[in-house]
């Protein structure tokens, strides 16, 4: 038994699992030190299955119950449950399942599948099943989702707000009384920010009344501030963006940076 080279004394400290059965009828015969792999750092035993092969255990899988390991890799692989629902001929959603063509690197089974638009395509067996995959992307072109239709539409919003915050998302800033605003924000306060006091750009200029809320002082230059990148999504990500106060940002001063 190569393994033989590696086992050393039970210490003292430890309990001794030399002898315990677990599993379908795997039993442990040697202890092979402590420490283990990842989080698991607890001691490691020799068992050996029933089929008569050795392997490795820390006392975690060996002592969990029915969450523990039950036998050695090789029969765990073999006796493993393969599903044998039979799907070929089955309809999902707008797949026709027509044939087996092989497995997946996590050995599920793929099928070739034939939508009803007339696309054919290999689908993963566990994506059909769970009701994942329901066409080959036909059902989602359908669907028009512009505009009105989104769900996430907000009524409330002028034209030229939505297109200030298209801009926004893609980096730019196409108005020009808010790209002047910045600008002042910015000189005023010496692209300095106002928080940490970094004096390295990017920064953003913080509305201390919310652009949303608070329409009538998107512009007022008393209503921004200087604020650098990490500073504001900070902010941000403590009090949501769009409706925020004035007061808002003297809380986050004071609990995060004076507390």
């Amino acid at each position: 038994m190569l393994a033989e080279i590696f086992m050393t004394e039970v210490p003292k400290r430890i309990r001794n699992f030399i002898g315990f059965e677990f599993g379908d009828e795997c039993v442990v015969i040697g202890y092979l030190g402590q420490g283990g792999c990842g989080n698991d750092q607890s001691s490691q035993w020799l068992c050996e299955c029933k089929c008569g092969s050795e392997f490795k255990l820390s006392r975690f899988k060996i002592t969990n119950g029915k969450y523990g390991q039950k036998s050695c890799p090789p029969c765990v692989y073999k006796n493993r449950v393969v599903n044998t629902v039979p799907m070929i001929g089955k309809r999902f959603n707008r797949w026709l399942v027509l044939k087996e063509v092989g497995r997946t690197k996590n050995r599920s089974i793929k099928y070739l599948c034939k939508c009803d638009c007339g696309t054919i395509k290999e689908v993963d067996g566990c994506l059909l099943r769970r009701d994942v995959s329901k066409s080959c992307g036909c059902i989602n072109k359908e669907r028009d989702l512009r505009g009105k239709n989104n769900p996430n539409w907000n009524p409330n919003l002028t034209d030229e707000e939505r297109q200030i915050r298209r801009d926004a998302r893609k980096g730019l800033i196409s108005d020009y009384e808010l790209k002047n605003w910045r600008k002042q924000v910015f000189e005023r306060d010496d692209y300095t920010c106002r928080c940490c006091g970094a004096k390295k750009s990017p920064f953003n200029a913080h509305h201390l009344n919310g652009w949303n809320k608070f329409v009538d002082q998107r512009y007022d230059l008393s209503n921004g501030l200087t604020l650098c990148i990490a500073c504001h999504k900070l902010f941000h990500k403590k009090y949501g963006s769009g409706d925020n106060t004035k007061s808002q940002y003297q809380d986050f001063v004071v609990n995060l940076y004076n507390g």
